[in-house]
Formats: structure tokens, C-alpha cells, sequence
């Protein structure tokens, strides 16, 4: 029992050492109570109260099981590596639980086992102090070769090529190297040959051939672009570009165009794509055309010559010999400027004389723009075929002066100062065979003007808004038929006539036509016209005037027009035969030969 030290007296307090004892003696009996500790103040005594007993014990280690204490016993006998199981110490096991020692011929590899083994070292080859190396040998047993190499065969070949042969490949002898490289220059153009023939052209092309070839003697095969196509030798091509033009606007290209015309005696020179400026450099020459030399944009590229300088003829021909006539001059895709400035003219051809000329003239899919005093001028020239033509600003559109038989199909020309189509005749039938289809002027100072000039159709054609007359004659001009066509001044105050035939004219024909917005519609002069079917309208004087004409035929018409009371005027005429016209107005008619019937006024 143990005694708790108390003092009598509420509020009365213990001294520490009171306190002490008491605790003291309260801790001790408390755990000697509850473990059965017979002396817990006693160190030694309370360690072996609480351990098992250690006599006998020795070398042990002190276990437990979660509720009591024991001594566990540690093997002896191990050596080596230790792990523990779970439970115990054991020796480790080499191979699975470490990497085993190896020696200087092996190799180590995971054996995805969780463990490892030792790589098998095939025949030779060996593995010492972390090196592997080879110790096998061989030998070549065979070698052969594919086609043009060649091989002897055995363990010790040679390998080798033949030269090339014309049946066989093989390499490439010096020889032959140089005789090859000899046919092709480095600027790109196939040379002439001092002798033998040219063979196997048709792999070149219009940028790589330059020079002059004679396709007589020394050319064999088919050239790569030739005018025919018949498969033999023809005419050569050549690419301005070649002789150096450039095409950039700025440069003066004329002297390499040129020499690309001039290197060939017939053929076509190739225009690519470009502004090709001409004659800047002070000389104010243009390019001289070349007969049987065409010139031409390369597949429809876009290709424009430009003047360099006022005055100038960007296309120029002059024949040389006044009794020899030159023929084929070939023009398509090559557009023209006159490029701001003055004086210019687009295509001149002049054949000399009539007794030269020249002749089989064809100019085609091309524009000429801007202000040239002549757009396209052609003298004594014969077989001319112009078409799909588009000339506008130029004061004069088409001269044809004393030219035989002319076609031009679809050429239009407008916003020019002068005449749209100008035909000059001469003597003799030199001017003869002039044929306008689906031809026009818009905006000319005259449409169609004929001087002196005989023989010629126009179908299908408009000459309007041409403030000088539609359609203008001087001097003597004989059989014209026109069929079809529009004849207009419009726009000019006060108008002019739309169609004026001067009194040396003769056999004119009208049918089918209008003929509107004019002064008087149709002034006739001359002797024998004809005038059938035509529609006159809006016309502010006289439909048709007939002014010191002789035997004209008026039929089958539609006079129209307000302005004036009479729609047929005839004035120191004679001959006039009007029949069946329908009329606004009157037909006067005052010669002592002439006749109407059956016209109906409205």
C-alpha cells in the first residue's frame, strides 16, 4: 500500500518536496500494480521485467510477434551475399537475384527471366576484356557483270566496257565525245557544216537552231518547224531570241531580230513573247522584211514590236529590182505599236512598179495600235490576203495602192483621223480584184475611200460614224458591187452625204444596204448605177440625189426619211428608171428619159 502524504486545512499547499514524494511513490505503484513489476525504480530490474529472459541467449536478436517478445537466432553458415525472405536472412542466389561474375570471354544479357545469361559466342568471333572481334576469313568464289559491264568470272575477275558501237552501248570515247560535242556550239545554235551532211535534225528546236544551213546539199531528214511539212528538207526556223533580242521594251532589239531575218533565205523567224522596242538607237530604221521569210508569234504568244523613234516603218519592204517580182511575205501574231510616237507606219510593202510588185502578201491575227500615220500600206502589190485585222488611232487604217486582187476578211478599223480603207487605183489592171468581207470603220474621218481604183466587192460591211462620208469616190472608178453594208456620217454638224460617187463613176451596184444618218443619204454621179432594196432612213436632205447621172436603176427601195419633201432628186439627170419604191416623200425625177411606176408615197 502505498501512502499518499496529505495536509489537514482547505487551501493549504504542499511543498515541492511533499509533491515529489507523493508522485513519486504514485507512479511507482501504478506500474508495479498493472505489469507486476516488483521494483520499477530499480533500471535493471524494470529491463529485465520487460525482456525475455537473456541467460543462454547470446548472439540472439530480440523478436516480436506483435503481442509477446522472443529471441530469434541468426544463421551461422552464410556467406556471401545476404537478402532477406520475408522472415529471415538467406544467401542471395547468382543469376536471378545479382548479376553473376563473368570472365573475360563472356557477355551479359537480360534473359527477360528476371534474370541473367550469358551470351553464346558464335565461331568467329571472340570476346576478351570487354572486346569483340572477328576471327573468321573468307574468299570470293564468283563475280559476274550486267550489260555493258563485263566480268572474266572467278575469284580474281576482270571487270571491263567496251566502247559504245551504233548497235551497242558501252562507254563513250574521247573520239566520239569530240565529234559530238563539235555538232552542238555552247551559244545554243546549230553551226553550219564546212562539208558533208547534216543528219537527224528532228530533235532541235526553234531555240537552239541559228546560221544558215543550205538545204540543198547539206541537210538530210526533217527540220523541226518547216513551211510545209511535206517531210523532206524544207525551210528553217529560227528564234529571235537566239541572235539575241530581248523582248524587255527598253532594249533596242532591231539589230538582232534583224540578223534573225537575215540569216535565212526562206523559213520563218519565231517571235516568243515580249515588247520588242525598234529603232531607238538613233537610227530611226525599222526591220527590213525578207521575201519567203515569215515572221511570226510563237504559239500564240503575246508579241508586240514597238517604234523607237518618230518617221519610223516598223515592218518595211522595198523591192530592190524594178522588173522582178518577190513573193511570199508572211506576217501573223506580231502585233504593232506606234508607242507615242509620230509619223510612223506600221507595214510597208512596196513592189517598185507595176512591173515588179510584190506578190502572195499574207498579214493576220494582228492588232495596230496607236497613232501611225499609215497603219498598213501596201503598193503594187498583188495575191494580198489581210485578215482578222484590228487597227485603231491610225489617221489611215489600209492603204491598198494599186494593188491586184485583195482580200481583207474581217479587218476593222476605228478612232482614226482619216480614211478607214483607202484604195488608189492606177492604169491598166493593175488595180483591180479589191474584196472587202465583213470589213468596218467606227469613228473614221471617211470609211471606205476609192481613188481611181476598179473592180471591187464589199459584202457584209459597216462604214459608220465617219464624219467625211461613209463612202467617198474621186476620179474614175468602175464596177464596184457592195452588198449588205451599213453607210452612216453621224455625228458630224452639219452631216455629210453618206455616199458620194464622183461623175467618173460608173457601174456601181447597191443592194441590200442602209443607208442612214447622213445629209443626203446617196449622192450619184457618173453613169449606170444601181440601187435595189436599200433602206434609207433619218437622212436630213434627199434620200438619193442624183446628180448629173446617166441611166441609173432605182428599185425596190425604202425611202424613209423626213427631213425634205422629195425622197428621189434628180438634177441634170437622165435615163433614171425608179420603180417600185416605197417613198415618204416625192420622186422627182426632171429627165427627159427618165421614168417611175408603181412607187407608193405614204
Amino acid at each position: 500500500m502505498t501512502t499518499i502524504v496529505t495536509r489537514i486545512g482547505k487551501g493549504s499547499a504542499l511543498t515541492y518536496l511533499e509533491a515529489d514524494d507523493n508522485f513519486t511513490n504514485l507512479n511507482n505503484a501504478k506500474l508495479e500494480n498493472v505489469n507486476n513489476l516488483s521494483d520499477v525504480s530499480n533500471k535493471t530490474t524494470a529491463f529485465n521485467n520487460l525482456t525475455p529472459a537473456q541467460a543462454g541467449n547470446s548472439g540472439k536478436y530480440l523478436t516480436t510477434d506483435g503481442s509477446s517478445a522472443s529471441w530469434g537466432a541468426l544463421a551461422t553458415s552464410i556467406s556471401g551475399i545476404v537478402k532477406g525472405n520475408g522472415s529471415t536472412f538467406v544467401v542471395a542466389t547468382s543469376g536471378s537475384d545479382y548479376a553473376p561474375a563473368t570472365s573475360g570471354t563472356s557477355i551479359l544479357y537480360g534473359n527477360n527471366s528476371g534474370g541473367f545469361s550469358n551470351v553464346t559466342i558464335g565461331t568467329g568471333l571472340s570476346f576478351s576484356t570487354g572486346t569483340l572481334s572477328a576471327t573468321g576469313s573468307g574468299t570470293v568464289t564468283s563475280v559476274t557483270g550486267t550489260a555493258p559491264v563485263v566480268s572474266s568470272g572467278g575469284t580474281t575477275p576482270a571487270i571491263s566496257m567496251a566502247a559504245a558501237t551504233t548497235s551497242a552501248n558501252g562507254y563513250l570515247t574521247s573520239t566520239d565525245w569530240n565529234t559530238f560535242n563539235g555538232k552542238y556550239s555552247t551559244g545554243g545554235a546549230l553551226g553550219t557544216p564546212s562539208s558533208g551532211t547534216l543528219t537527224n535534225c528532228t530533235g532541235y528546236t526553234t531555240a537552239n537552231l541559228s546560221g544558215s544551213i543550205n538545204l540543198t546539199s547539206q541537210v538530210t531528214g526533217i527540220l523541226p518547224i518547216a513551211n510545209g511539212g511535206t517531210g523532206t528538207s524544207t525551210a528553217l526556223a529560227v528564234n529571235v531570241k537566239v541572235f539575241g533580242a530581248t523582248g524587255d521594251g527598253t532594249t533596242d532589239d532591231r539589230a538582232s531580230i534583224q540578223s534573225a531575218i537575215d540569216s535565212i533565205s526562206s523559213g520563218v523567224v519565231i517571235f516568243p513573247a515580249g515588247n520588242y522596242l525598234i529603232g531607238s538607237n538613233g537610227s530611226g530604221v525599222g526591220l527590213t522584211l525578207k521575201p519567203n521569210v515569215s515572221l511570226i508569234s510563237f504559239e500564240g504568244a503575246s508579241v508586240y514590236l514597238l517604234a523607237g523613234a518618230n518617221s519610223i516603218k516598223l515592218l518595211n519592204y522595198l523591192n530592190p529590182n524594178s522588173s522582178t517580182l518577190v513573193s511570199n511575205f508572211v506576217i501573223s501574231g506580231i502585233n504593232l505599236s506606234s508607242n507615242s510616237k509620230t509619223g510612223c507606219t506600221g507595214i510597208n510593202i512596196d513592189g517598185n512598179t507595176t512591173s515588179a510588185r510584190c506578190s502572195y502578201i499574207q498579214i493576220s491575227e494582228m492588232q495596230l495600235n496607236g497613232t501611225f500615220s499609215n497603219g498598213i500600206y501596201l503598193k503594187y502589190c498583188a495575191n494580198t490576203f489581210l485578215s482578222n485585222l484590228f487597227v485603231s488611232s491610225s489617221a489611215v487604217g489600209v492603204t491598198l495602192n494599186s494593188c491586184a486582187d485583195s482580200d481583207l476578211v474581217n479587218v476593222k478599223v476605228q478612232s482614226g483621223s482619216s480614211y478607214g480603207f483607202q484604195v488608189l487605183g492606177t492604169s491598166g489592171a493593175f488595180d483591180e480584184g479589191t474584196r472587202l468581207s465583213n470589213c468596218s470603220t467606227n469613228g473614221q474621218g471617211y470609211g471606205l475611200y476609192i481613188n481611181g481604183a476598179d473592180w471591187g466587192i464589199c459584202t457584209g460591211c459597216s462604214f459608220t460614224t465617219a464624219a467625211s462620208g461613209a463612202l467617198i469616190t474621186v476620179g474614175t472608178c468602175i464596177h464596184w458591187k457592195f452588198t449588205g453594208c451599213e453607210f452612216a456620217v453621224a455625228g458630224a454638224t452639219p452631216a455629210n452625204a453618206g455616199i458620194n460617187l464622183s461623175s467618173g463613176c460608173s457601174d456601181f451596184i447597191f443592194v441590200g444596204c442602209v443607208i442612214s444618218l447622213n445629209t443626203f443619204g446617196m449622192i450619184l454621179k457618173g453613169s449606170l448605177h444601181t440601187v435595189i432594196g436599200c433602206n434609207f432612213e433619218a437622212n436630213s436632205n434627199v434620200d438619193l440625189y442624183l446628180d448629173g447621172n446617166s441611166k441609173a436603176v432605182i428599185n425596190g427601195n425604202t425611202f424613209t426619211s423626213t427631213g425634205v419633201s422629195q425622197s428621189v432628186l434628180e438634177n441634170a439627170s437622165n435615163y433614171t428608171n425608179a420603180i417600185g419604191n416605197i417613198n415618204n416623200g416625192t420622186i422627182s425625177l426632171s429627165g427627159a428619159n427618165s421614168a417611175s411606176a408603181n412607187n407608193i408615197n405614204y
